[in-house]
This record gives structure tokens, C-alpha cells and sequence, in this order.
């Protein structure tokens, strides 16, 4: 997950070279106006992900500390100090376990990173988009190829940890060690 913006830029390397050896092998040209059409559409795909993402977030942040708050409040019932308790938590299942382990912020903070990385690309994509007339054909090009790769890091990644803490609601018994 840390070398997420490296790793998309590898790809979108990879995806302009595929680009450029599919336009000498073919003859097939994008158009200033397709890539427009692109752009535009590229657009409104990343501030639909940045919503989904910070969505995602306000969810597990809302949901998290309310399993949070249980746990903390049988603590307070039960007299015993966070410590010494969470030594003996046995937790229903993996779900609750999620929410009371540091995992919990580990998602949680790459979620919000992931937020952040789409709203920035959605703000660069404006950019570009406002400058388009301007910007020569190969800079356009490079532009929305890196853009679209650098968009498909963050939305796996979420993706990916939603349905990993969704399997989590499985009893611990049932759950894959």
C-alpha cells in the first residue's frame, strides 16, 4: 500500500508503451476529441470513487467506534483496566476483533490516505481538462494514461479492504487462520 503512487506510475509507463506499440502495430490514433471525451469521463469517474472511498470511511469510522465504545464500556463494567482486559478479550467474532485492534486504524488511515488520492487526481484531472485546448497532443495523451492508472491504485485498494473486513463477519471459529 505504500508504494501505491509508484506502483501506478510503473503501470501507466507500461500503459503508454502498450499504447504507443498498439498505434504503430494497427494504425490506431486517438483523436484530440476522444481523448477529450475520455478526460471528461475520467473526470467524473474520480469524484465518484473519492465519494465512494470517503463513504467507505464515514461508515467504518461510525461503526468502528461504536464497537469501540462497547468495548471500552464492558471494561468500565467489569472493572478491569484496557490493558489487562484486552489480554483476555475474546471478541464474537472477527468483526468486533477488527474494530478493537489496531488493524482498525490501520484501514481507517488508508482509506482516508486513499480520499485524499482521489480527490487530488479529480483536482489535477480539472486542471487538465480547463487547460486541454492548449496542451499539446503527447502531453494530453501522457496526462490521461497516467491519470486512469493512478485512479486504479486507490479504488482496488479500497475495494480490496471492504470485502477483506466484510469477510470478517464470520464467526472466529469458521474463519480461515
Amino acid at each position: 500500500m505504500r508504494h501505491d503512487v509508484v506502483l501506478g506510475l510503473v503501470v501507466a509507463i507500461g500503459g503508454w508503451f502498450i499504447q504507443d506499440y498498439l498505434r504503430k502495430r494497427s494504425g490506431l490514433v486517438l483523436t484530440k476529441d476522444s481523448l477529450a471525451s475520455f478526460a471528461d469521463q475520467l473526470c467524473s469517474a474520480s469524484i465518484s470513487m473519492a465519494g465512494f472511498v470517503f463513504t467507505a470511511l464515514a461508515l467504518l469510522i461510525s461503526v468502528g467506534e461504536n464497537y469501540r465504545a462497547k468495548f471500552q464500556e464492558s471494561l468500565a463494567q467489569k472493572g478491569a483496566s484496557t490493558a489487562e482486559s484486552s489480554k483476555n478479550y475474546h471478541p464474537a467474532d472477527g468483526f468486533e476483533a477488527f474494530f478493537v485492534t489496531d488493524l482498525y486504524i490501520t484501514v481507517v488511515g488508508a482509506f482516508l490516505w486513499a480520499s485524499i488520492e482521489l480527490f487530488t487526481a479529480f483536482s489535477m484531472l480539472a486542471i487538465i481538462k480547463f487547460l486541454w485546448s492548449v496542451l499539446p497532443d503527447w502531453l494530453s495523451k501522457a496526462s490521461l494514461i497516467l491519470s486512469f492508472f493512478l485512479l486504479m491504485g486507490p479504488i482496488i485498494r479500497a475495494v480490496y479492504m471492504v470485502s477483506r473486513v466484510l469477510t470478517m463477519r464470520k464467526p472466529i471459529s469458521t474463519m480461515q487462520r
